[in-house]
Formats: structure tokens, sequence, C-alpha cells
């Protein structure tokens, strides 16, 4: 998890802290189920509320997928999750 960064024009900006860490407990007895998707240069593409509740319970290694950059791809998967706030989809 110390390779990858937080994407600085992602989409999403805001979520609740009770909601990382319900899905921290969820990742620490499950397991991550979804690896994040991070560009070459490890940052996060989709996936920084995983990346950000596997950091909060200590997790060092996550799986990943690496794929080309693009903020289309990262727009489009936070329009298929729910409860993208309206005003984060507009800046989109």
């Amino acid at each position: 998890t110390k390779r990858v960064t937080p994407n600085p024009d992602q989409p999403r900006k805001r979520y609740s802290q009770e909601d990382i860490e319900d899905l921290a407990n969820s990742i620490r007895k499950h397991g991550l189920i979804n690896p994040i998707t991070v560009d070459e240069h490890y940052q996060i593409i989709a996936g920084e509320r995983r990346w950000t509740a596997c950091t909060l319970i200590g997790l060092a290694d996550i799986p990943v997928i690496v794929r080309e950059r693009g903020y289309e791809l990262s727009l489009v998967e936070n329009l298929q999750l729910r409860d993208l706030h309206p005003i984060d989809e507009a800046e989109g």
C-alpha cells in the first residue's frame, strides 16, 4: 500500500469515516474481494475507498490491476457505484 498514491483528480471526494471503517471491518473479516486499479505509477484509478480501508487496518500488500491512466475510467467506475455525491458528479 506504500507505493500506491491517491488520485488528486478522483471524482469521489466525499465519503464518511464510518463508511471507511465499515469497509475496513469487512476487508479484515473477508479480505479484499476486488483489487484496486492503478496506473503505471501506482496512482489510483479506481478503488480509493478500498485502498483507504486497507491502509486503515495496516495491510502492507494488496492486489492491484495496472492499467493505462484514464480519468474517464475513474469517473465511469464511480458512476457505477452508489452514493456518488451530486457535486462530485457535476465536477467530473
